[in-house]
């Protein structure tokens, strides 16, 4: 099969070294190792045998398999090699969507039983936007992508820590290059971009099946020097500003725009238009969220559904461990595999509740995916 796609959840990636997972996966031959360990069960695979069938020079072979070490994407036993990440493949892939799926289909009524107390609470917190709008960025965004996964740690389903060699922070997981997988991984509701300062954030939650035109991706592409399309225009006026500079201008603008101050024409405002959170009229064109109401909001929200997403979840472990998939058969902690499954699960719940209706439904812009915007801002 191609190489597996490689993914990361980086809380400390340490300096750009031997330890660093990125600096070892952009060593030569690494993603083609990985990839041909993972066909295969368990401890198939030596170095000897590697280097023959992939036709890689021994001491090559065992240089990368001694960087994988550094960054415990793999291990041995008796010489013998296995996978020590999250990966899956199209058949795993297949089979956790089937199980969930069904297990969410199961437990759906119970789970709209709850959503009506949570209408409730958006609709007195934020009347002046719809309940479909809050659902979609307050629960399936800032609770099941934020909120829910610390609840879900605290009570020992999931762990956010993943201590690794060197004092690093950090997991890999991996999924097959395939049409399916890719496709799979495109369609989840699970996506969240965050341009911040301070408190306050110019956000974007969605599906990944594009790149998006806003904050976020333009500082990425700028950090890449990688510049193109609409963010030439973007560049062009933010060329000699911090990202500092920038984020704190635009956020004094926001907060001008709400007080109702008048506005001078600047490049702040303008790219705000451009970006389509404020529109040529100078009002806001998406929702604005007050931060300092957040926690009591998602914490209230949390009290309403957590112990029935715990319990859903715990359901959709149990099933997982029966199907014996790629990873639990190369006995990767199950942790750390199942911190990428409620990626999968929350994606596919949201999928549903946009579905059904319950939250709002992005419209697709090409070459970008499906998205919505929304500004948190710290008043």
């Amino acid at each position: 099969m191609k190489n597996l796609n490689v993914f990361y959840f980086d809380n400390d990636l340490g300096d750009f070294d031997k330890f660093n997972p990125r600096f070892v996966m952009e060593q030569a031959n690494v993603l083609q190792i990985l990839t041909k360990i993972s066909e295969k069960p368990a401890y198939f695979y030596d170095a000897n045998l590697l280097s023959k069938e992939l036709k890689i020079d021994l001491n090559n072979t065992n240089k990368t398999l001694q960087l994988l070490n550094n960054i415990s994407l793999v291990k041995f036993k008796s010489k013998k090699i296995c996978l020590n990440f999250p990966f899956f493949t199209n058949s795993d892939v297949k089979k956790l969507q089937k199980v969930i799926l069904h297990i969410l289909d199961l437990n759906f009524s119970s789970i709209i039983n709850s959503l009506s107390q949570i209408e409730d609470v958006l609709k007195i917190e934020f009347p002046e936007n719809s309940v479909q709008q809050s659902m979609y960025h307050i629960l399936c965004g800032k609770v099941f992508d934020g909120g829910m996964f610390d609840y879900l740690e605290k009570n020992k389903i999931v762990v956010g820590s993943f201590p690794q060699k060197d004092n690093r922070d950090y997991l890999v997981v991996g999924y097959q290059n395939s049409h399916y997988c890719n496709r799979f991984n495109a369609k989840l509701f699970c996506s969240f971009n965050n341009a911040r300062f301070e408190k306050s954030s110019l956000s974007s939650f969605g599906n990944a099946s594009g790149e998006r035109f806003d904050y976020f991706r333009y500082f990425k592409l700028r950090e890449k020097n990688k510049i193109h399309g609409k963010f030439k225009q973007v560049h062009n006026d933010f060329l000699s500003l911090t990202e500092k500079d920038i984020m704190k201008n635009s956020f004094d603008i926001i907060k001008k725009l709400i007080n109702k101050k008048q506005i001078k024409k600047n490049v702040f405002f303008e790219n705000l238009k451009r970006m389509k959170y404020v529109s040529k009229k100078s009002y806001f064109i998406v929702p604005v969220f007050d931060v300092k109401k957040l926690p009591k909001i998602t914490n209230q929200i949390i009290s309403i559904i957590g112990q029935k997403i715990i319990e859903i979840f715990q359901q959709v472990k149990e099933q997982t461990l029966k199907l014996k998939i790629s990873a639990i058969n190369h006995n990767v902690k199950q942790d750390q595999i199942f911190n990428e499954i409620w990626h999968m699960f929350f994606g596919l719940l949201n999928n549903s509740l946009i579905a059904k209706k319950f939250a709002a439904k992005p419209k697709f812009l090409f070459n970008q995916g499906s998205y919505l915007k929304c500004i948190y801002l710290d008043y």
